[in-house]
């Protein structure tokens, strides 16, 4: 999954869980798909959290993932399993 993002004017009105589980459905959908894949700011616990609720597990952290300005952002790495 790349680039899902929900502005904040639309946030906390169930948006991300639709979005996740379409892409979880489409993903579903082809056979030869086994798995999903994304990266997520490590501080985004709203974030983390609802992947987390639709089965989605941490598997690595990329320290200094993304230059910020004069910093560095990490980012977590996550995958689920698709249902046979």
């Amino acid at each position: 999954m790349f680039g899902m993002y929900v502005s904040a004017r639309f946030r906390n009105m169930g948006l991300g869980t639709l979005l996740v589980k379409q892409v979880l459905a489409c993903a579903s959908s082809r056979p030869h798909v086994l798995l999903v894949q994304l990266t997520v700011t490590h501080t985004n616990r709203a974030a983390v959290s609802l992947y987390e609720r639709h089965g989605f597990v941490q598997f690595g952290l990329e320290p200094y993932a993304v230059a910020v300005g004069a910093g560095f952002i990490s980012k977590l790495h996550m995958w689920c399993k698709l249902a046979p």
